[in-house]
């Protein structure tokens, strides 16, 4: 199924289960993260957890845990910076519709909450290392998503208006930064993950090519 959409003048790109597939990474540092903090981490719940914040996942069980978010943090990136650049991998219909994208002479950007060195770390020597115009990471702001401090920012570097772009993301947090910046959204559900509603959902991103 083709989704009819209007032009837009950039697409802007979630990482986590969106560009990449991270969900190797994303078990071992969290698994190891819970469990210094004396949690035992349900392996099936990693694409919930990938959703939202750190400080939310560590919430969920902060009234059993036996240690500080410090140390579940800490736990958390010393894992990431091992395994993420390693373990993950670029989904293959991102990659045929950056390509796409490209031709049509749009603008292309990344809005994460991930840190810039493990952005930097996973697109180098990958076919879209150099292709972004903006990537605006948990390190170029002050509030992370659902604020719509992110996509504003990234706006801002692309010189665009907020009708002229189009958000593409997998978790609720995506949603709402998107609607709260008044930029078009499409929720990618790959593992079944857009359980909230919203306008334009699809299953490959290549149903987004035209």
């Amino acid at each position: 199924m083709v989704i009819i959409m209007k032009e837009y003048k950039a697409y802007i790109f979630d990482m986590d289960l969106t560009l990449l597939n991270t969900i190797t990474s994303a078990t071992k540092s969290y698994d190891l993260a819970f469990k210094k903090i004396g949690i035992k981490f349900d392996k099936s719940t990693v694409t919930h957890h990938l959703s939202i914040p750190l400080t939310a996942s560590y919430d969920e069980f902060k009234n059993e845990a036996k240690g500080s978010f410090k140390m579940f943090f800490d736990e958390f990136k010393k894992i990431t910076n091992e395994t993420l650049s390693v373990d993950s991998t670029i989904y293959d219909d991102a990659i045929v519709l950056i390509s796409h994208l490209l031709k049509k002479g749009v603008k292309l950007a990344i809005v994460t909450n991930r840190e810039s060195k493990n952005v930097k770390d996973i697109l180098k020597g990958s076919k879209i290392e150099n292709v972004f115009d903006s990537i605006i990471t948990c390190d170029c702001v002050s509030n992370l998503k659902p604020d719509p401090e992110p996509i504003n920012k990234c706006l801002e570097q692309l010189k665009l208006k907020s009708n002229e772009a189009l958000y593409i993301g997998d978790a609720k947090n995506d949603y709402l930064a998107a609607k709260n910046a008044n930029v078009d959204f499409v929720c990618i559900s790959r593992y079944n993950n857009c359980d909230f509603n919203c306008e334009i959902k699809v299953h490959s991103l290549m149903e987004l090519i035209k």
